[in-house]
């Protein structure tokens, strides 16, 4: 299902991602379309050479220590479809607001489940 990532829309889809930051200090999650890379016969360490959507990550100490990068997505208990990525290693932590286009991801499945009802249908 579609996802607004702060505020860039991002389709469905496989993706490379990397963390990427700015002369001027500020962070951002670089999604690169998989078939971009894949195309090349390259792999994640090449994601440099690649353009792809920047998505601003909000920056903040972490008061503790991190040993191991950690990703989370988180949703909000009260707002269905709305999360926070959180993204931490060391002491950085990195994070954007996500909302899922539930109406489009709804609309997207009962589409599949209709074809699917079709096609057995015609067994």
């Amino acid at each position: 299902m579609p996802l607004d990532m702060a505020g860039t829309k991002v389709a469905p889809g496989y993706y490379y991602l990397a963390i990427a930051r700015a002369l001027d200090g500020a962070w951002s999650l670089v999604v690169i379309p998989a078939e971009k890379v894949q195309k090349a016969h390259g792999d994640a360490f090449l994601s440099r050479q690649y353009e792809g959507t920047r998505i601003p990550l909000t920056y903040e100490k972490s008061k503790d220590k991190v040993a191991k990068l950690h990703l989370e997505l988180k949703g909000d208990e009260k707002n269905l479809g709305q999360c926070t990525l959180t993204i931490t290693w060391g002491n950085y932590k990195l994070t954007a607001p996500v909302i899922a286009d539930l109406k489009s991801g709804a609309a997207e499945a009962g589409g599949k489940k209709d074809k699917e009802k079709g096609d057995k249908g015609k067994e």
